[in-house]
C-alpha cells in the first residue's frame, strides 16, 4: 500500500478502515484484512515495544486494530481477539519498567472505560402536541345468520 493508502483508511476517524474489517473488500474479500490482523499478531512484539515508548498513541492504536471485532468475517474476528490476548499476555511478561507499567495502566484504562458521549438527547416525540392514537374500540361479535353461504 502506498502513504496515500494508509492514509486515506485512517483519515476521518478511520471510519474506512472500520468499515473495510466489518464488511471486507469488494465481494466480501477478506483475505487483505486477515494479512493485515496476521502480520500485526506476528509482531506484536515490536508493536509491544512501540506502543511502549509512544504512550500518547497507545489509545488510538488500539482503536484502529478493535475494529476487527466488529467484523462480520469470523476469521477477521478471532485474528483480532488474539492479536489483544497476544498483547495482554507479552504485557505480563515484561519486567515492570516504568514505560510497561504505563502501557499497561493506559491498555487496561482503555479496555475498562466507557466513552459516554458528552450530551444525550432524548429522541424527538412522534406526536409532536397531539395525543397518542387511542386503542381499538372494542368489536362486537356478530352472529352468522342462518343463510349466510347463500346470500
Amino acid at each position: 500500500m502506498s502513504h496515500n493508502q494508509v492514509g486515506g483508511l485512517l483519515a476521518n476517524q478511520y471510519k474506512f478502515l472500520v468499515l473495510i474489517c466489518v464488511k471486507g473488500m469488494k465481494g466480501a474479500d477478506y483475505s487483505k484484512v486477515i494479512a493485515w490482523y496476521q502480520l500485526l499478531f506476528y509482531n506484536a512484539d515490536l508493536l509491544v515495544d512501540l506502543l511502549s515508548h509512544e504512550t500518547e498513541q497507545i489509545k488510538t492504536t488500539l482503536d484502529v486494530i478493535k475494529c476487527g471485532l466488529f467484523s462480520k468475517n469470523a476469521e477477521v474476528a478471532t485474528l483480532c481477539s488474539r492479536l489483544f490476548i497476544k498483547i495482554v499476555e507479552m504485557l505480563n511478561e515484561f519486567s515492570d519498567t516504568s514505560e510497561i507499567l504505563d502501557l499497561k495502566f493506559v491498555f487496561y484504562e482503555w479496555l475498562t472505560l466507557a466513552r459516554v458521549p458528552a450530551k444525550i438527547t432524548p429522541a424527538p416525540s412522534p406526536y409532536k402536541g397531539r395525543s397518542p392514537a387511542k386503542p381499538p374500540k372494542k368489536l362486537e361479535r356478530k352472529e352468522p345468520q342462518d343463510n349466510f353461504m347463500y346470500e
